[in-house]
């Protein structure tokens, strides 16, 4: 049975990532998901600037997990959060191993991968896939430890 509001959208390339990442805007609230690298490796600091000023603007927050493999500490994209809109944690690699981006949010999952040139992502809308996969992120949330 096809839900009649699915939708999947597939980007690549810099300005497709862009596009994804702008999108997030949309959210209603919050918006949780996973970082396995510095997003501004695939958009730039100067995109990434405008961006986090307007989901500040929106009054949006968003919690994160990453993996004990991503250095948050020299992260360059750190700068630019406000703590006050963005919370992260951290999960041991053996528990998860977080190999890719993705944002969840209203009725939409968002996967992203940029690896030595090839950048792409997808963009999944529906209901159920969305309400999974946070269901998913809670549990994770739940066991995963505080940034140090």
């Amino acid at each position: 049975m096809n839900d009649p509001g699915t939708k999947v959208l597939f980007y690549r390339g810099k300005d497709g990532i862009k596009q994804m990442v702008w999108n997030v805007l949309r959210a209603k609230g919050e918006v949780v998901g996973y970082t396995y690298r510095p997003i501004s490796e695939a958009i730039g600091e100067k995109f990434l600037r405008k961006f986090v000023l307007e989901f500040e603007r929106r009054n949006l927050y968003f919690r994160d997990v990453y993996t004990d493999k991503y250095d948050d500490k020299n992260n360059p994209d750190a700068q630019y959060y406000s703590l006050k809109r963005f919370e992260g944690k951290v999960i041991q690699s053996k528990v998860l191993d977080i190999d890719h981006q993705m944002d969840i949010y209203n009725d939409v999952v968002s996967y992203y991968k940029w690896y030595e040139g090839d950048i792409f992502g997808v963009e999944i809308y529906n209901k159920s896939v969305a309400k999974m996969q946070k269901q998913l992120f809670e549990i994770i949330w739940k066991i995963a430890s505080h940034k140090s």
